[in-house]
């Protein structure tokens, strides 16, 4: 008898998401990545937002991924996209955007700020690149991609 009384539906889940995958190549920032996420259009061409969430914590990849989805939407004229992230790095990044003033971005946790890091327990992410080089928003802004003045979507 299986452990899992659900195998016929973790199977059939992973046969639909081995044909629905977009695979992606390393590194994810190229032109080839951009276009296999083309396949997201039909998926976004009515909806008014887009939330990025995470597939763990703790991975420098999320960040090249963050970067990669980042341009794809700004790509296709989307500037009204979510993200996880902590309270305070959502407050310090909502202002960079609101003055464009990349001090704000200095002083965000997830990108490596340890200012207000808590002191009876060990919080500190582990990816090997953390810091203003490796933010999304940072990485976005020098590659022309975050613009102020673009029109709402």
């Amino acid at each position: 008898m299986s452990l899992f009384s659900n195998d016929r539906a973790i199977r059939e889940l992973k046969a639909w998401a081995s044909e629905h995958a977009i695979r992606l190549d390393l590194p994810l920032q190229t032109e080839r990545n951009l276009e296999r996420l083309a396949a997201l259009d039909p998926a976004i061409a009515s909806k008014r937002i887009v939330y990025l969430g995470e597939p763990d914590h703790f991975i420098h990849e999320k960040y090249d991924y963050r970067l990669l989805m980042l341009s794809y939407l700004v790509s296709r004229g989307w500037n009204h996209i979510g993200e996880e992230m902590g309270v305070v790095d959502g407050y310090r990044i909502n202002k960079f955007l609101a003055t464009g003033d990349s001090k704000h971005l200095d002083r965000v946790p997830m990108y490596g700020y340890k200012g207000g890091q808590r002191t009876d327990r060990d919080d500190s992410a582990k990816p090997d690149t953390l810091g203003a080089h490796s933010c999304p928003l940072s990485q976005g802004r020098r590659a022309g991609l975050y613009n102020p003045a673009h029109p709402r979507k």
